[in-house]
């Protein structure tokens, strides 16, 4: 670092108000990297209500490969919800090891309702998802919902499929129940009247 970089850095500091967050300011610097520098004097966004509330993530997440991109979303967020959705995928491991992370992120922000946001946000973060061949396709049919209600009958299904995926190992009580109660749930489709076979109490390795 140089007294350039550094007067910079100051800049920053000020600017968003970060005099608070940064534990031992000794350490801090001493332990900043070349990436780290670079990110946070190349940062450039408004100081939004959700920068103010969420300004822990300008320095906690400076080594990340996103952090320009994440911290400007955050930034620019539609509600209070969604900047909240957000900040939850920008620092969770599983999505930035990903290839998905920026694209999710993006149909986060650009979601249509805070409950649509947070239906993307769970399936963002959830491992089996991102490793699986249609995590892209789950996204987006989330992201298309015409409304919440949609949305949830959206993301039911998929957390659905997840449990079918996990019944191929071994499951717990609890688990099953829940499997039992959403073939429930699918096979009267609205209609309470209708009697439950025997198979909606089979869960299927399939």
């Amino acid at each position: 670092m140089n007294i350039k970089e550094l007067e910079k850095i100051i800049k920053q500091i000020e600017k968003y108000q970060l005099w608070d967050e940064i534990k031992d300011v000794e350490k801090w610097f001493e332990s900043l990297t070349n990436k780290e520098i670079d990110n946070f004097i190349k940062l450039n966004v408004k100081v939004t209500k959700s920068i103010i509330k969420y300004k822990h993530l300008l320095i906690s997440l400076l080594d990340s490969d996103y952090y320009l991109h994440d911290i400007k979303l955050i930034s620019n967020a539609k509600t209070d919800r969604i900047a909240y959705c957000l900040s939850y995928v920008t620092w969770n491991r599983a999505s930035l090891e990903s290839p998905h992370h920026e694209k999710d992120m993006e149909l986060i922000a650009n979601a249509r309702t805070d409950y649509i946001a947070g239906c993307l946000s769970d399936v963002a973060r959830d491992r089996d998802s991102l490793n699986s061949s249609r995590h892209e396709k789950k996204m987006q049919q989330i992201a298309n919902a015409k409304d919440d209600i949609e949305a949830k009958e959206i993301y039911k299904i998929i957390i659905i499929d997840k449990l079918k995926i996990r019944a191929k190992g071994k499951l717990t009580n609890e688990e099953k129940i829940d499997i039992i109660y959403e073939n429930a749930i699918k096979y009267v489709d609205k209609d309470d009247s209708k009697e439950l076979p025997e198979e909606v109490f089979k869960i299927k390795n399939n």
